[in-house]
């Protein structure tokens, strides 16, 4: 799926999206294209640990509500951050938490609430519920059903059975 993303090379094939060849070959090209990726390890490649749930939300949309070429939409980005905790159901104190302090399913959600900010066409979760408690993955589960049938028209769910050995 990194591949699929920008993340890693790939050496073959072509990525179709809309019927029309798009060339990815990192992570910005992908995000442009329209794709998304909920990445295997969210801690080491979803989340952006030292910074607030609102900041983790909003970083991949911020390009988009930028006033003057600078200064960040703050209202915006308020109101979006407070939408998808609620939306979402993120157990959290407030949008200005660490996101590092939250559990790994509110975490994951937060990561779901970034891609749910901007226009995707594709969305690649890569072991989504991965190391999450069951409440967790039945919320995170739904709101991939809400997804398939309403704003993403593809999408990749990569889920290894539980107890499967080894890893890639």
């Amino acid at each position: 799926m990194k591949g699929l993303f920008g993340g890693t090379q790939i050496t073959g094939g072509q990525v179709y999206i809309d019927g029309q060849p798009v060339s990815i070959r990192k992570p910005a090209q992908a995000i442009q294209a329209g794709m998304m990726l909920c990445p295997e390890d969210r801690k080491a490649e979803g989340i952006i640990p030292v910074h607030s749930v609102r900041d983790n939300i909003n970083i991949s949309a911020r390009r988009k509500h930028i006033h003057a070429g600078c200064l960040i939409n703050n209202a915006w980005e308020a109101d979006n951050a407070d939408q998808h905790i609620q939306s979402l159901n993120i157990k959290t104190p407030g949008p200005e938490q660490l996101i590092m302090n939250l559990s790994g399913g509110n975490q994951q959600k937060a990561i779901l609430g970034r891609w749910l900010s901007e226009e995707m066409k594709v969305i690649l979760l890569d072991e989504p519920t991965r190391g999450i408690d069951v409440g967790a993955k039945h919320e995170i589960y739904n709101v991939i059903y809400g997804l398939a049938a309403s704003r993403c028209r593809r999408g990749v769910c990569l889920q290894r059975p539980a107890g499967s050995a080894g890893r890639r």
